[in-house]
C-alpha cells in the first residue's frame, strides 16, 4: 500500500497482529548501526542491505512484539542520537562502536551533494561617499532587495557602465573573491571596484538606482553579500 514501507509494515504485523516481523525505524538503525559498528549512511543501499539482515537476525519469533517496541525505544531514549546512555544501555557489554568508544560515528551520516557553481561579478561604483546600488525586481534572486549591479563574469564592465547607465570609468580595481552559498547552489562573486567620473543625469533619474551614501546610509533592503562588500568598502581608504 502506499506509504506503508517493509518497516512500518513490519510494525503492523508485530505490533499490531501478534506476528514475527522485523522492523528497521530510524531508531533502530542506530541502535543495531552502532551494536554492530555498521558504518555508512544507511541511505544507502548496501548499508541498508546489512541493517536489514541483521535486524532479521535479532528478530526473535515469540514475543516479537516486545523485541520491537523494546528496540524502538531503546533508540528513542538510551541510544540517542546524541549524548547517548550508554551507562544505562543493555547492550553495552556487546556494543562494538562502545567498545570502540565512536558512538559519536555510527550511523554514518548523509554525504553532502555538491552544489553547483554559479559565477558573477559585483561592480562597487565609487563616486565621492556613495556607491551605486539597483533594486532588484520583485521576483527572483534577492527579490525586492536592493543590490550592488551584478553582471556575467566574461561581461565588460567598463562597456556596462557606458553603455547601460552613462558613466565614464576613471579607476578599475578588482577585489577578493568569495562565495556565498545558497541551498541549491553556490554563488561564486567577483567584486570590481569602479571609480567614476562626474555624474550622468541617466543614473540619478531612475527610480531603480539609487546612490548609497557611505557615510550617512538610507535605510534599505540589502542583500547579505552586498552587506559584506559595503562593510568592506567603509574600512578601505580611497
Amino acid at each position: 500500500m502506499p506509504g506503508i514501507g517493509r518497516s512500518t509494515a513490519g510494525a503492523i504485523l508485530s505490533l499490531g497482529m501478534g506476528q514475527a516481523a522485523p522492523i528497521l525505524d530510524g531508531n533502530v538503525k542506530r541502535v543495531l548501526a552502532r551494536f554492530a559498528a555498521i558504518s555508512g549512511w544507511p541511505g544507502e543501499t548496501k548499508v541498508l542491505k546489512q541493517l536489514w539482515q541483521l535486524s532479521e537476525e535479532l528478530t526473535p519469533s515469540e514475543h516479537t512484539h516486545h523485541y520491537n517496541q523494546a528496540m524502538m525505544d531503546l533508540g528513542a531514549m538510551v541510544c540517542r542520537r546524541t549524548k547517548p546512555d550508554c551507562s544505562n544501555c543493555p547492550l553495552t557489554t556487546d556494543c562494538q562502536a562502545h567498545s570502540l568508544q565512536q558512538q559519536a560515528q555510527f550511523p554514518g551520516k548523509k554525504p553532502r551533494k555538491s552544489l553547483p557553481i554559479k559565477h558573477c561579478q559585483m561592480l562597487i561604483i565609487h563616486h565621492e561617499d556613495s556607491i551605486l546600488l539597483q533594486q532588484q525586481p520583485p521576483t527572483g534572486l534577492w527579490g525586492g532587495l536592493w543590490c550592488l549591479p551584478r553582471l556575467e563574469l566574461d561581461a565588460c564592465a567598463h562597456q556596462f557602465c557606458q553603455e547601460q547607465l552613462g558613466l565614464q570609468i576613471s579607476h578599475h580595481e578588482p577585489q577578493s573573491a568569495f562565495t556565498h552559498v545558497f541551498s541549491h547552489y553556490q554563488l561564486h562573486i567577483q567584486p570590481i571596484y569602479l571609480n567614476i567620473e562626474p555624474i550622468s543625469n541617466m543614473v540619478m533619474e531612475n527610480p531603480q538606482q539609487v546612490w548609497y551614501k557611505l557615510a550617512q546610509p538610507q535605510k534599505l533592503g540589502l542583500p547579505h553579500p552586498v552587506k559584506k562588500l559595503i562593510d568592506e568598502i567603509r574600512k578601505q581608504p580611497r
